[in-house]
């Protein structure tokens, strides 16, 4: 860590000395061993070592910026040089500022040495356990590796923030054959601490992959319809990021968001609830301060349907002379509800299960479509065939309002924490 402080410190000066008297350095390194399933087998693939080092300046109302890969004395000096370039090429404007010094804080996260054995065993057992209760399904790709990941960042105000994690981040990717026949693939992605759970039961796979056994004979849906879906906790982060864009700098900057000027007002269905939770103990990820330089915290922008903050960035928020957004849109929450997920299916008269979902970028009112993939056709409250790949659109400032339910169960990824949720007023083609 000091040989990072160090780094940080000697390109700082650099752009001191070279007339940049604000500025902000992050310099980060990550060590990773990644072992994989092969060939139906479990292999010690490789070890990592990634390095990053990034300069923002501030100039007469001008940013810069730059980032390389390198330490040495050579790649320093290219690096700041340009980040200088960049900030004399760009446009000043007055809310172009640097973070306030944040102070000096050490944060860690469940730090412990990497356990090959223990990663050995989990995707061995997995492997059998796929191979036996699913022969059909074949494992494309499944990675399992172990992070070390140390991060600085010094600013000119006199912030100096370190952090220490560790933690491990797998990827498994399938699809089931037989005969001439093939399900379209799935995945899953998360990041876990060591525990006693098999690999089976984390992030949902195993409901995944015994979709995906059942995949293989799809049917089209009896017509089109506007009605019901419920969205899985694998796909509806998909959907809820692109309604956090509508309350992120960009949409409300050019003001083309359907929740422009609504803070504080209800915009959603009351079972609504959606925070950012970066330094979360449920999360085997965290984060501890944004690219900005601001040290990030809880934050909650849907509570019971009222919209409570927006997720603008200190320059957002000084052109809209609004409060500035204390998390990072990222390690997401939707809080559970009160009905569990098979009375929720049992609800619906038409509608779909929504586990994967393809879509173009939404546009400014708000309207969506996409094509909806490992999914399911629901009829009289039963999940009764998976369906080939549908057409689904609707319109977020409406779907947001038209929430029926939300699960009970919820399952935790590491970075973020979803529920089932159900919708109605989807077109569904």
């Amino acid at each position: 860590m000091q040989n990072l402080i160090e780094i940080g410190n000697k390109t700082l000066g650099h752009l001191t000395k070279k007339g940049s008297h604000q500025s902000l350095v992050n310099v980060s390194n990550k060590e990773s061993c990644e072992f994989n399933i092969e060939a139906n087998k479990v292999n010690l693939i490789r070890s990592t070592f990634d390095q990053g080092l990034s300069a923002k300046v501030f100039i007469d109302l001008k940013i810069g910026s730059s980032f390389n890969n390198q330490f040495n004395e050579s790649s320093i000096e290219t690096l700041t040089d340009k980040a200088i370039e960049t900030a004399q090429a760009s446009i000043a404007d007055e809310a172009n500022i640097i973070a306030e010094n944040q102070g000096q804080h050490y944060f860690h996260n469940n730090i412990e040495e990497q356990d090959s054995d223990w990663m050995n065993s989990l995707l061995s057992q997995f492997l059998e356990e796929s191979n036996r209760l699913f022969p059909n399904t074949i494992i494309e790709s499944s990675v399992l590796k172990f992070n070390k990941e140390q991060n600085v960042m010094l600013s000119s105000s006199g912030s100096l923030l370190t952090s220490l994690q560790t933690n491990y981040e797998g990827f498994v990717m399938f699809t089931t054959k037989e005969g001439k026949k093939s399900s379209s693939f799935n995945y899953s992605y998360f990041i876990k601490n060591k525990d006693n759970r098999p690999l089976m039961e984390t992030s949902g796979l195993r409901e995944l992959i015994q979709q995906s056994s059942e995949q293989i004979n799809v049917r089209k849906i009896p017509n089109k319809f506007t009605g019901d879906i419920i969205i899985t906790p694998a796909c509806i982060g998909d959907f809820m990021n692109s309604i956090l864009s509508y309350i992120e700098t960009g949409h409300l900057l050019r003001k083309q968001s359907f929740l422009q000027n609504k803070l504080n007002e209800k915009v959603a269905s009351s079972l609504l609830t959606v925070r950012s939770n970066p330094n979360s103990s449920e999360f085997a990820n965290k984060l501890f301060w944004n690219s900005e330089g601001f040290l990030v915290k809880d934050e909650v922008y849907f509570e019971n349907g009222i919209l409570k903050n927006y997720l603008l960035s200190d320059f957002g928020a000084r052109k809209l002379k609004e409060k500035r957004s204390v998390s990072s849109g990222t390690h997401l929450v939707i809080d559970t509800g009160e009905i569990e997920f098979l009375k929720m299916v049992k609800s619906i008269k038409k509608g779909l299960l929504v586990a994967r979902f393809s879509g173009g970028h939404p546009a400014d009112n708000g309207d969506f479509s996409g094509v909806a993939k490992n999914s399911y056709y629901i009829e009289n409250g039963e999940i009764v065939f998976p369906v080939s790949e549908v057409m689904i659109s609707g319109n977020y400032s409406q779907l947001i309002q038209n929430i029926g339910a939300v699960s009970k169960e919820s399952i935790n990824f590491g970075d973020a924490k979803f529920p089932w949720v159900h919708f109605s007023g989807v077109t569904v083609s």
